[in-house]
């Protein structure tokens, strides 16, 4: 296991090889070089990615704040709507970021500060 980069919030992204595929992917003839290429544009779309989530994250938050103040919490479809997708894109990023490389995952951790 090794540390490859601290995310923005303070987290690590660490590498992991996949138990299931390691045998397959140990005589890979993918190039040190475009592996590393291909890392740097993982980091890319994981920042972009977490950009996009905790914006979204805040304005939903800000909504909610708001709606229960005027006592409708129960009555917040913008806010449902919005937390689905937020919850939908957040599991398509795990999912890609899990599968970007061949025989290569890449765990965040911590947690993200937001919960939904």
């Amino acid at each position: 296991m090794r540390v490859i980069e601290g995310s923005e919030e303070g987290g690590d992204i660490t590498e992991l090889s996949h138990t299931h595929r390691g045998a397959a992917c140990a005589g890979s003839s993918v190039s040190l070089q475009m592996k590393v290429l291909k890392q740097q544009q993982c980091m890319m779309k994981y920042q972009e990615a977490a950009c996009w989530f905790h914006w979204k994250t805040e304005y939903v938050q800000g909504l909610e704040a708001k709606n229960k103040c005027l006592g409708q919490e129960n009555d917040a479809p913008i806010a449902v709507l919005l937390k689905n997708a937020i919850l939908h894109h957040r599991n398509d990023v795990l999912h890609h970021q899990s599968n970007w490389f061949e025989g290569t995952t890449y765990l965040i951790s911590p947690q993200p500060r937001y919960t939904i």
